[in-house]
């Protein structure tokens, strides 16, 4: 409805809303029309004796007398000098959403609305920030002031708007949260969303291959030790360095899918090359001093490329430099520690076959009988 805006429950709604989100810590002020009202309410009812009865001859105000009436000197934009009057209240009662009509001599909220309407026609600025009209507004705009920017404080932010305005609002009342905050937050909700929808697919396409390539779902699953640790060494340095995750870093997180399976396959390929002696510690000695060695080289030299980007001054590309070597590192660490570790706690049958089921060989000379001539 139009003018709504403009009725005092709403307007003190707002001030309270204004009240309950200055409160939360790392707000600052909440811009709204409410200060307007409230102190041409005070300078226009300063003198006048609250739940005084008026008489009035004429319902409709009158812009040019009575306590509407302005002289040439009149004016908002400075002070104005008024003759001290004996009274027995506080002027400052005044410096408030008018909500009582009793107390302004008034019957009914109606006219506490055209009262207010009234305010807004007198008043010299411009309100184009706030209503979209000076007689007949059907919509406001309040606007946030944030000490500091950061997700948990917009998150607080908006919890609260959705809690209070979806309480509040009656039927045909909609609001609508905008802004460069609004758009941040909006995009962190959909990066971190699609980052864990990613993550999931790449680690199931990851089994698959792995599975396929070997033959074996246990190879699948042992093909994802390393790309967890990455993942994990790289998630845990962004909350230990304070690294936002946004648009660049979450990129990094497909590249340490690609380098930790690539470790996995290099390892699990060399040890299936090598399955061919008789104990698995001396097998994976093997593997160690050929395919270890060349996974160490590897990941030293890349690690070593990208710390080059750490002494960048431009923030993206320096976060990116340091969680490429973090992902590079545990990834190699995992396929020589944790990788080997599991695979000799298993004993996968696409690698040894079922030879934990066997004992060592033991080596022997067969009995030949001596034929007498």
């Amino acid at each position: 409805e139009r003018g709504a805006v403009l009725s005092p429950s709403f307007l003190n709604t707002i001030d309270q809303f204004t009240a309950e989100l200055e409160a939360i810590d790392g707000v600052g002020k909440v811009q709204t029309i409410t200060p307007y009202v409230k102190r041409m309410n005070y300078i226009m009812n300063r003198e006048n004796e609250p739940y005084k009865q008026v008489v009035q001859e004429d319902i409709s105000f009158d812009f040019f007398g009575g306590a509407f009436g302005f002289d040439d000197s009149f004016g908002f934009e400075e002070e104005i000098a008024v003759e001290s009057v004996s009274a027995t209240w506080d002027p400052n009662t005044y410096k408030e959403i008018p909500t009582d009509p009793a107390k302004y001599g008034f019957e009914t909220d109606e006219e506490l609305q055209n009262m207010i309407v009234q305010y807004l026609l007198l008043f010299s600025g411009n309100l184009d920030n706030f209503i979209n009209d000076d007689l007949e507004p059907d919509a406001t705009l309040l606007t946030i002031q944030l000490k500091r920017s950061n997700t948990e404080i917009l998150r607080e932010v908006t919890a609260k708007i959705d809690s209070f305005w979806g309480s509040e609002l009656s039927n045909g009342w909609h609001y609508s949260v905008g802004g460069g905050e609004a758009i941040a937050l909006a995009l962190t909700d959909l990066v971190t969303k699609s980052q864990i929808y990613s993550l999931i697919g790449a680690m199931v396409i990851v089994w698959v291959l792995v599975s396929l390539i070997f033959r074996s779902p246990v190879a699948g699953l042992l093909g994802t030790i390393p790309v967890l640790f990455a993942l994990m060494g790289i998630f845990s340095f962004m909350v230990i360095l304070k690294i936002n995750l946004d648009i660049i870093t979450s990129l990094l997180a497909a590249l340490a899918i690609g380098i930790g399976v690539d470790y996995a396959i290099h390892f699990l390929a060399a040890l299936q090359r090598h399955n061919n002696l008789d104990k698995i510690e001396k097998s994976l000695q093997q593997v160690m001093n050929t395919t270890g060695k060349a996974i160490v080289i590897n990941a030293a030299s890349v690690i070593l490329g990208f710390i080059g980007l750490i002494f960048s001054r431009f923030m993206p590309i320096k976060q990116l430099g340091i969680l490429f070597c973090v992902s590079m590192l545990f990834a190699g660490l995992s396929s020589l520690t944790v990788l080997p570790m599991v695979t000799i706690m298993l004993k996968p049958k696409f690698i040894y076959g079922d030879r934990k089921k066997e004992g060592p060989k033991e080596n022997h000379i067969p009995n030949k009988r001596r034929i007498a001539p």
